[in-house]
C-alpha cells in the first residue's frame, strides 16, 4: 500500500525475504505487495503485502494469483478491521491457502491462522516472544520472530 511506514516496510521486506529464500528454490513464487490474489469465482480481488502461491496456474498469470498457500498482511491503524474482517472472510473461501499471517508493527507480535488440506476450519496460534519461532511443520518451514523484527524500534525500546 502506498504511503506504508519504514517499519510496514522493514517487516514485509524481511517476512518475504524468508519465504522467497525457501521457498523459490521449489518452483513456487513470492511475492510482495501490488499483486492481487483473486477469491474463488468472486469479482472480489485484495493486495496482500505477502503471497506465496505453488500452484501452476498462478506461473501463467501475470497478474493475479489465485491459489495461494501463505498470504501475509502487516497490521496498521489504517487496515488492522479490514485484514482481521473483510479480508480474512475473503481469503478462508480460497481452498489453497493454508496460512494466514498477521503481524502487528506495534509491538513483536505474530498471529497465524492454519488448516490442513481440505480442512474448511483454521486454526490460532498467537506468537508474542522474540524467542518464538513460527513452526509451518507441513511445508518445512521456520519463521524466527527475532529475525522478523530485529532492530524495529518501538515506542520505548529497540529491539535487539
Amino acid at each position: 500500500m502506498a504511503g506504508d511506514s519504514k517499519t510496514h516496510n522493514k517487516l514485509t521486506s524481511r517476512i518475504w525475504k524468508k519465504f522467497a529464500e525457501k521457498f523459490e528454490s521449489k518452483g513456487c513464487d513470492v511475492f510482495q505487495e501490488g499483486i492481487k490474489v483473486v477469491v474463488d469465482n468472486m469479482n472480489t480481488y485484495m493486495y496482500p503485502d505477502v503471497v506465496v502461491s505453488c500452484d501452476e496456474a498462478d506461473k501463467n498469470d501475470a497478474y493475479f494469483v489465485r491459489n495461494p498457500l501463505i498470504i501475509v498482511e502487516v497490521l496498521s491503524a489504517n487496515t488492522e478491521t479490514a485484514d482481521r474482517s473483510k479480508k480474512f472472510h475473503n481469503y478462508r473461501k480460497i481452498k489453497s491457502l493454508r496460512y494466514y499471517l498477521l503481524v502487528s508493527q506495534e509491538q513483536p507480535m505474530i498471529e497465524v491462522f492454519s488448516r490442513q488440506d481440505g480442512n474448511a476450519l483454521f486454526s490460532y496460534n498467537l506468537f508474542e516472544d522474540l524467542q518464538d519461532v513460527v513452526d509451518f511443520t507441513d511445508i518445512d518451514m521456520q519463521l524466527e520472530l527475532k529475525d522478523v523484527y530485529e532492530g524495529i524500534e518501538f515506542e520505548t525500546q529497540l529491539l535487539k
